[in-house]
């Protein structure tokens, strides 16, 4: 497997074969790329986000996954929030406490890098490529481009899977971080450990 950024593919594969690429990428939950490829293709040429693919390694490089990244600046307060509780509510405060000593004081906002997609395709099986592995491929491009130390990603409440793959993520190194009154949203944080 190999990792592109749409930069790359561009230069690698020409424009056209690379919107041709994303039109092909389908997944189980029949999120088609094609219909946010000039989204992503606009947003990475203006710097807004950045988008990886995954490759094969095969003469004509399927994408087999992909992930989106962005910068962005959340309130500070965001960890200092009534969040849902659930049975794991000491270790959860505790890893809340650990995101909050990142902050400085008398700051309003906190940087966090943002995983704002992230996708397997369906058409393709690889037995080394899951939702997991694709994560771990996120945090490390994350930590080659950036010092940030907090990754930032979430999941609809109406995708009880996605969010599952989170919460289980490393034996649960992300903390769900969602307001009450939040009902389609849930947030997770993780602290890079570096």
């Amino acid at each position: 497997m190999i990792i592109y950024s749409i930069e790359e593919m561009i230069n690698e594969f020409g424009e056209k074969e690379t919107k041709n690429k994303m039109d092909s990428f389908k997944n189980i939950e029949d999120f088609i790329i094609s219909a946010l490829r000039n989204i992503l293709m606009e947003t990475d040429k203006n710097g807004i986000t950045k988008t990886y693919f995954i490759l094969d390694n095969l003469d004509d490089h399927n994408i087999l996954g992909f992930f989106t990244l962005q910068p962005k600046e959340i309130e500070s307060d965001v960890f200092n929030k009534d969040v849902n509780r659930n049975k794991f509510e000491d270790m959860k405060q505790y890893k809340i406490n650990k995101l909050k000593s990142l902050i400085k004081k008398d700051h309003k906002f906190i940087s966090v890098y943002y995983i704002t997609y992230l996708a397997k395709n369906s058409e393709f099986e690889h037995e080394n490529l899951r939702a997991s592995n694709i994560i771990d491929m996120a945090i490390i491009k994350i930590c080659e481009i950036s010092n940030v130390n907090i990754i930032m990603i979430d999941a609809y409440i109406s995708r009880p899977k996605v969010c599952k793959i989170y919460e289980e993520y490393k034996n649960g190194v992300f903390t769900e971080v969602s307001p009450k009154q939040q009902d389609k949203l849930r947030h997770y944080f993780m602290k890079i450990e570096r």
